[in-house]
């Protein structure tokens, strides 16, 4: 028989409280400073934008870029407060309406030549409408934005049910029943030993020249999963695309 060390309930509630303290107090206290560096900024660039000299426009550029990194840094520390802090209500949500609404979305944003989508049938779980959007929005932009340049990407989403065997393994609830849905794109994937580091907040794998963002939206997707007592992980090759695996319970 396996027996497992399970971390008591308790804890876990009081690591998630304080973890959602910290965030909310540091998206606060940093978003003060950055008000007042960025008006005394502005000042000084209104100053010196018409300077001739081409070495004072190149300081002004990078001041104002570094003002726009951390705003949104801060940004992302408040969406990732609001995902844990907000009130879930759980719902039947139908998984494949979701997904196709999602994708029209982001279709409607400007992606149409940049993304396609195939599906097959995806399950009805129960779970946050928002979150689950928010959630599938996530994992598609980050396709979109890691597609290969010049190659448009091609997201599968799939879904089956998740065998009994796998439930104990994972730590899952025996009584339940899991969907086991995957989103895969044919993008530049990445190192499969950088799997577990890219659901690490403001972790990024590429330079922000090449591939846009502050490293957020994959932190907020394994948050949501969590709350909603599933998993996420990835899998991944160099240049050959990236799977997320969504397990998520049919019923809360």
């Amino acid at each position: 028989m396996r027996t497992e060390n399970r971390i008591p309930n308790n804890v876990i509630d009081n690591y998630k409280k304080e973890y959602a303290e910290f965030i909310e107090i540091a998206s606060h206290d940093l978003d003060t400073p950055l008000r007042k560096l960025s008006y005394l900024v502005d000042k000084v660039t209104s100053k010196y934008k018409k300077d001739p000299e081409e070495e004072v426009q190149t300081y002004v550029k990078k001041i104002e870029t570094c003002l726009a990194d951390m705003r949104s840094m801060i940004d992302g520390l408040t969406k990732l407060h609001k995902v844990t802090a907000d009130k879930t209500e759980m719902v039947p949500c139908n998984i494949e309406t979701m997904v196709q609404d999602v994708f029209g979305d982001l279709q409607r944003e400007g992606n149409e030549e940049k993304v396609t989508m195939t599906l097959s049938s995806l399950p009805i779980v129960e779970g946050d409408r928002m979150q689950y959007r928010q959630l599938f929005k996530n994992l598609f932009e980050n396709a979109i934005r890691f597609s290969k340049k010049d190659i448009p990407a091609t997201i599968h989403v799939s879904a089956e049910p998740l065998p009994d065997e796998e439930k104990g393994a994972r730590g899952l609830q025996e009584d339940k029943n899991y969907s086991r849905i995957s989103i895969t794109d044919n993008g530049i994937g990445f190192k499969q030993e950088d799997a577990e580091k890219i659901f690490n907040p403001f972790v990024r794998l590429h330079g922000k020249s090449q591939f846009p963002g502050v490293g957020i939206g994959l932190a907020i997707c394994r948050k949501i999963t969590d709350i909603h007592h599933g998993i996420i992980h990835a899998e991944g090759r160099e240049n050959e695309g990236a799977k997320f695996i969504l397990i998520l319970p049919e019923s809360q």
